[in-house]
């Protein structure tokens, strides 16, 4: 079975139209089976033998080009795989490609219960600054940190009082967004070379096993500055295409609006965006609050 799929990509290599998304799932090279992407989507190519060939009945990319709509290239023995970007998050590779191309300074689009975020982690600068360049953000305003442990707020936070505890322990995980006095761990591209940082832990599945593989993670939504918030990842690549390294699709959002934001570092507490969590919901456990 596996040699008749090889002989059909071989063939379908000369004509690549020939290659439509009812061939071959498969195919062999050094004894290694190569998974090829089937069906239609975005970005979803092969090349062998420097001829390309479409898993989707479509037009033929000129020889050695690399066309790809939204994918990423790898190259094994010669031969051109090109990895589809959007992946589904229920992909049992999905978490391990995010995770990888985190932790090598990549820099991702990812789901969230309010809108889809845009993000790298916290030890690499220069990929905390593609994102502002990718959004299109100007530095003086900082990123979110989105966690998935209680831990990581003691670590990035100088102080945590017993107001900001009650919070925590109401809203997360959830849509509040608490900003607090930055501690020394927090990079200060993040934060706008600020004294402040901004604290959040999404209730997104996909989001909380990620962060838990890989640590916090510095983002915004996944939006062009001054444009609408992605609700679903479409949205997303719509705006920010192949400037981002990989999307994660979960399906639209659960609820659409953004995070609330309260400052905790002046008193009274200050909402600076009111979003998912509504004043008198934060009143109920922390008292008087001031609205900007």
């Amino acid at each position: 079975m596996v040699e008749r799929q090889v002989r059909d990509l071989e063939v379908a290599g000369s004509n690549p139209v020939a290659l439509t998304k009812e061939i071959l799932t498969y195919f062999v090279l050094s004894g290694i089976i190569f998974k090829i992407c089937r069906g239609g989507g975005i970005g979803r190519h092969v090349c062998l033998r420097g001829i390309w060939a479409n898993a989707r009945a479509g037009s033929s990319p000129a020889l050695g080009t690399r066309e790809s709509l939204s994918a990423t290239h790898f190259c094994i023995e010669g031969v051109f795989i090109i990895m589809e970007k959007i992946v589904s998050s229920t992909d049992p590779s999905a978490l391990e490609r995010a995770s990888k191309i985190l932790k090598e300074g990549g820099v991702i689009v990812f789901p969230t219960e309010t809108v889809y975020g845009v993000g790298a982690l916290l030890d690499f600068e220069d990929a905390i600054k593609r994102v502002y360049e990718i959004k299109g953000r100007t530095f003086d305003k900082p990123l979110l940190i989105h966690l998935s442990n209680m831990a990581n707020v003691f670590d990035l936070a100088r102080y945590v009082s017993d107001k900001v505890s009650d919070l925590m322990k109401t809203f997360w995980p959830g849509s509040l967004s608490i900003i607090l006095e930055a501690s020394c761990a927090v990079p200060k591209v993040a934060i706008s070379y600020g004294y402040t940082v901004g604290l959040r832990m999404p209730s997104n599945d996909f989001f909380r096993k990620l962060s838990h593989e890989v640590g916090p993670i510095a983002a915004t939504s996944a939006n062009l500055s001054n444009h609408p918030s992605p609700l679903n990842v479409q949205d997303a690549y719509d705006q920010l295409k192949d400037s981002v390294d990989l999307y994660i699709d979960d399906g639209k959002v659960e609820k659409g609006v953004a995070s609330t934001i309260i400052d905790m570092t002046v008193n009274p507490p200050k909402i600076l965006r009111v979003g998912s969590v509504n004043v008198t919901e934060i009143e109920k456990i922390i008292g008087k609050v001031k609205v900007s």
